[in-house]
């Protein structure tokens, strides 16, 4: 094997670990806003199930399984919905004081401001708020898989079309800026960005010996 074939291994091998490590880190990082996602999402059901009088667990369980097969969100895991999963999230419902269980084993909410239904909406928007920065971020890593090298992060905004999305230009670069120290997007010192797994092996300059950030 000559110097070159070497050096060219070497080049490929980069390649790969990067694109690997690219897919990784997206398949991480959507399976960890995707629980969080659920999570939300149950806590609002559990504490709506019980406001509304599903007081006994046999009836929360019912009502809450029909509540999970009829979400259009996305697929519940089956064992999101069996009775160990639902025990520990009413468990942890209770560690957080927003239900508590009576001496008769039944649960009610617990009233923590004026508004009845502060906690609600609050969790509602904040579900609303990561579904939408989830698409968000989707749209980036598309275009960006897509059309590596063509965009700044300004540029990238109102190609995304974050503003249509509710999100601020300043929202829009710390979340850009996160994923670039996190690795799962580069930028190079033009301030082009680029997905992990197109980086070129030698990025274009125009001006040479510029090398880009990882």
């Amino acid at each position: 094997m000559t110097l070159k074939d070497a050096a060219d291994l070497a080049t490929s091998l980069t390649l790969i670990v990067a694109a690997l490590t690219f897919v990784y880190t997206i398949l991480e990082r959507n399976l960890r806003e995707r629980r969080r996602e659920l999570e939300d999402w149950q806590r609002v059901v559990i504490y709506d199930l019980i406001e509304t009088g599903a007081i006994q667990f046999d009836e929360i369980r019912t009502r809450y399984v029909v509540a999970a097969q009829q979400f259009s969100g996305f697929r519940i895991p089956r064992k999101d919905i069996q009775d160990g999963a639902l025990k520990r999230l009413l468990l942890s419902m209770v560690e957080a004081r927003l239900v508590s269980i009576t001496d008769d084993d039944t649960y009610v909410v617990n009233r923590v401001s004026q508004s009845d239904d502060q906690f609600k909406r609050a969790a509602i928007m904040e579900m609303q708020k990561r579904q939408g920065l989830n698409m968000l971020l989707s749209n980036v890593f598309q275009t960006l898989d897509r059309d590596s090298g063509k965009f700044t992060i300004d540029q990238l905004y109102r190609s995304a079309r974050a503003q249509e999305a509710g999100f601020s230009f300043e929202d829009f670069d710390i979340l850009l800026r996160e994923q670039i120290t996190r690795g799962a997007i580069v930028s190079f010192p033009d301030g082009t960005l680029w997905a992990r797994g197109r980086v070129p092996p030698r990025p274009p300059n125009q001006t040479g010996g510029t090398t880009h950030k990882s």
